[in-house]
C-alpha cells in the first residue's frame, strides 16, 4: 500500500522530470510572469513587513523580488533554520547571508529576528502546488510548523506547468491563502 509519504517521494521524482524538460527560455519567462504578478498583489502594496525566501535550484527566482521590495522600503525578511525542523524570521541584508547546510542561503545568525506576529504576508516556497493551497515542500516541515504561528496571508507561486490536480497532503500540512501561476490567481 502506497502511504502519503511515498506518493510525496513520487511526485517529487515526478516534477523533477518536468522542470529537467523545461527550456532556460521557459523557465526564464515563468520567472519574469511570476516575479510581475506577485509584485503587482495588492497583499504585497498593504504589507510593511514580508517574508520570502532565497530560491535555489530550479525554484523560481527571488532575488528580483527581494531587491524591489527592499526598494519599496517594506521590511524584507528571510527564514533561518533552527535546530528542531524549526525556523525563525530573521531581516534580510544581502550582504549579511550563509549558505545553510542544505544549500540555501539565509541570514546571519545576529541579524534581528522578527516574530511570526509581525508578518503580514509570507511567500512560501514549494516544489508545486494544487488548486487547494495544498503545496509539496521539500519535506522537512519548517514552514508547516511555522504558518501555524503566523497571522499575516500566505502566497504560493507555481509554474502552470506544475500545478496539479492534488497534491497528497498530511494533517499537519497548511495550505497557501493564494496560489499564483503565470496566468492565475487562486485563492482558498
Amino acid at each position: 500500500m502506497c502511504t502519503t509519504v511515498d506518493e510525496k517521494q513520487l511526485l517529487r521524482r515526478q516534477i523533477r522530470e518536468i522542470e529537467a524538460n523545461m527550456t532556460e527560455t521557459q523557465r526564464l519567462n515563468s520567472d519574469l510572469a511570476l516575479q510581475k504578478r506577485f509584485l503587482a498583489l495588492p497583499q504585497v502594496a498593504q504589507a510593511k513587513t514580508i517574508l520570502l525566501y532565497a530560491s535555489m535550484g530550479s525554484e523560481v527566482e527571488t532575488a528580483p523580488v527581494l531587491a524591489a521590495l527592499r526598494r519599496q522600503g517594506k521590511r524584507v525578511l528571510l527564514p533561518r533554520c533552527l535546530p528542531g525542523r524549526q525556523m525563525v524570521a530573521q531581516v534580510y541584508d544581502p550582504n549579511r547571508l550563509v549558505r545553510h547546510r542544505y544549500g540555501m542561503w539565509e541570514p546571519a545568525a545576529d541579524c534581528e529576528a522578527v516574530p511570526a506576529e509581525e508578518i503580514d504576508l509570507v511567500l512560501v516556497p514549494g516544489v508545486c502546488y494544487d488548486r487547494t493551497g495544498m503545496r509539496l515542500g521539500r519535506g522537512g516541515g519548517y514552514y508547516d510548523r511555522y504558518l501555524a504561528e503566523c497571522k499575516g496571508e500566505s502566497v504560493g507561486w507555481c509554474r502552470e506547468a506544475l500545478l496539479q490536480d492534488k497534491v497528497p497532503a498530511e494533517p499537519w500540512d497548511r495550505p497557501v491563502h493564494l496560489v499564483l501561476t503565470e496566468r492565475e490567481e487562486i485563492y482558498n
